[in-house]
């Protein structure tokens, strides 16, 4: 299996290396003994997560073991070709901790409308 099973039909397809990674999904994976090799950047100013929730966990793992649908994670697409996510950071480590080569995204529209924007923790 190269992806869990979306939701709606409403998604695309990313590699799972493209998504940038916040400290708080890397450093779970890194307490995991999960290899990865996407890049980790500084943490959103506008992030008020502290940690990942183990429940969420817990409840994403079981719905991937059973095949049951989740949505598909949101990001933003950046001028590199990378993605931000903006909703999903548990779906995305449980993706990468399963060792999926892609998962489900929906992409948003950028804020202000130009492809020259970027997240504050890219600026």
């Amino acid at each position: 299996m190269t992806h869990y099973t979306p939701l709606n039909e409403e998604y695309e397809l990313v590699e799972i290396s493209k998504i940038l990674l916040t400290p708080l999904i890397s450093s779970y994976l890194q307490e995991n003994d999960v290899e990865f090799f996407n890049e980790v950047v500084s943490e959103d100013p506008m992030m008020v997560r502290t940690r990942l929730d183990s429940t969420k966990l817990k409840n994403i793992s079981e719905a991937i073991s059973s095949s049951a649908p989740l949505p598909p994670i949101q990001v933003y697409r950046l001028i590199d070709g990378t993605y931000s996510i903006q909703n999903g950071m548990h779906r995305t480590a449980m993706s990468l901790s399963c060792l999926f080569t892609h998962i489900p995204v929906q992409v948003l529209n950028q804020p202000s409308n130009t492809t020259k924007w970027r997240p504050r923790h890219l600026r």
